[in-house]
């Protein structure tokens, strides 16, 4: 088993009640480098008051396909449907390869999500996003932009993502595949730029024998191996990752 250093992020939080509560609990036992706070959900009041005493750092984790923006629905209307909700996972996916996604108002709903975070005291130190939205154009760009103007050190790169195990490097090629087709043949700069450490991108059991320094990204409500309660199986999980 390797010993190299690992850092450890978790993803959604200020999703809902459980992810918080998960999160909360790798932090308290200090097995948390990073964080990534979503924004537009009523649960991220719950955790709106301690982000700015967290002693790791913050990420904002762009949300664009679940729950309702920030912004009015009027001001986006590329981005929700007729009932003033983010569209779906894989209908925003569509929308991205149709050339249906407004760049402008993608950057009008990351700014307002940005400036939430702030308004709680957050310290924003990187960019990701919810089910990988920025893999896309023309989200990639948007955030990239959005990134600077802001000086906004890091932005997850799909450069740096590490795959072991067969499923991880399916779901790869997909997302490959669908974002060139988005990018009119050519990949997004989220895939061509480096812009954060590699990170993982794999199931817990292909983790702990990776060689070499990675951040290992997990999402505390989504079912990983789950032996028990989430808690449990994240602590459990959370073994194996030697923090840097």
């Amino acid at each position: 088993m390797s010993t190299t250093p690992k850092h450890a992020h978790a993803d959604d939080y200020g999703l809902n009640t459980s992810v918080n509560n998960a999160v909360a609990l790798l932090q308290k036992n200090k097995q948390l480098d990073s964080v990534s706070v979503v924004t537009n959900f009523a649960s991220f009041k719950e955790i709106s008051k301690d982000i700015a005493a967290l002693p790791i750092d913050v990420f904002l984790h762009v949300n664009l396909t679940e729950g309702t923006p920030i912004s009015p629905a009027q001001k986006i209307p590329s981005l929700v449907d007729n009932n003033g909700l983010f569209f779906n996972q894989l209908t925003f996916i569509w929308r991205c390869i149709m050339g249906k996604i407004n760049a402008d108002e993608v950057y009008v709903e990351v700014k307002n999500q940005y400036d939430r975070a702030l308004q709680s005291g957050a310290r924003i130190v990187g960019l990701d996003s919810h089910q990988h939205v920025h893999a896309f154009q023309p989200v990639a760009k948007v955030m990239y932009d959005f990134a600077a103007a802001h000086n906004i050190a890091y932005v997850r790169s799909y450069k740096q993502v590490c795959t072991k195990g067969l499923s991880a490097r399916c779901i790869k090629i997909v997302y490959v595949f669908l974002a060139r087709l988005s990018g009119r043949g050519r990949l997004p700069i989220s895939w061509r730029k480096k812009s954060w450490k590699n990170y993982m991108m794999a199931t817990w059991q292909d983790t702990r024998f990776y060689e070499g320094s990675v951040t290992v990204v997990t999402h505390p409500g989504t079912n990983y191996d789950r032996q028990g309660s989430i808690i449990t199986s994240l602590l459990r999980h959370y073994k194996h990752v030697a923090k840097k």
